[in-house]
């Protein structure tokens, strides 16, 4: 997909039909609906291990479906563009109600605004996990890189976007970087939550051919 997007960007992109399905910064295309389904499966396999947690009688198992549900919610965002609606709607934080004329003049201060929050609340889930996650060091490290990349790219490397010229050859990079990176996050996630799966002998099998 990164292939894809910078060569309709060096070639001038001359199908649109082409662009809109490759673009790492539209919507309702290619990488949108492969982000949705990775932040899916990160959610269905922690719901997983969450059921047969609950299944097995472990205490207090069923907070375990938080952490889930938010990965689901988040599938959902990628499609729905939720977070692109409340970056629209805290303009009124800004003087005049608007970010035009304001260094933030293409994200807004959503950033500020649900940033830190958001990572409040995963490291707050990520507190129910982590007593089933001692002594596996390999899927710890997997969770925490993915999660840093993932942040870092969702929510600072989005900032760049204020200060780079719209269509320019630094714009492409800067979403090319952020869209890459969150994908990238989410795929180390994926990773270690198949590791961690494994070791509690719980294996993802791809259905037997008839």
């Amino acid at each position: 997909m990164a292939a894809l997007y910078v060569l309709d960007f060096a070639l001038g992109h001359p199908f649109s039909g082409v662009k809109r399905l490759v673009d790492l910064d539209a919507e309702a295309n290619i990488p949108t609906w492969y982000s949705s389904a990775q932040l899916l499966v990160l959610g269905l396999l922690l719901g997983v291990f969450a059921v047969v947690q609950l299944e097995r009688g472990v205490p207090h198992a069923g907070a375990l479906f938080a952490l889930p549900i938010l990965c689901v919610l988040m599938s959902c965002d990628e499609v729905a563009q939720i977070h692109e609606w409340l970056g629209g709607w805290s303009d009124v934080f800004l003087p005049r109600e608007t970010r035009e004329g304001t260094i933030f003049s293409v994200t807004g201060i959503w950033v500020f605004l649900f940033g830190p929050p958001f990572v409040a609340a995963v490291i707050v889930l990520w507190r129910r996990l982590a007593p089933f996650l001692k002594g596996r060091d390999r899927a710890i490290r997997l969770y925490v890189t993915g999660f840093v990349v993932y942040a870092t790219s969702a929510l600072g490397i989005e900032l760049l976007s204020n200060f780079v010229v719209p269509g320019s050859v630094a714009a492409m990079v800067q979403v090319l970087c952020e869209e890459i990176g969150e994908m990238l996050g989410v795929t180390l996630a994926i990773w270690a939550t198949l590791e961690f799966l494994d070791s509690y002998g719980i294996r993802i099998r791809r259905p037997e051919s008839a």
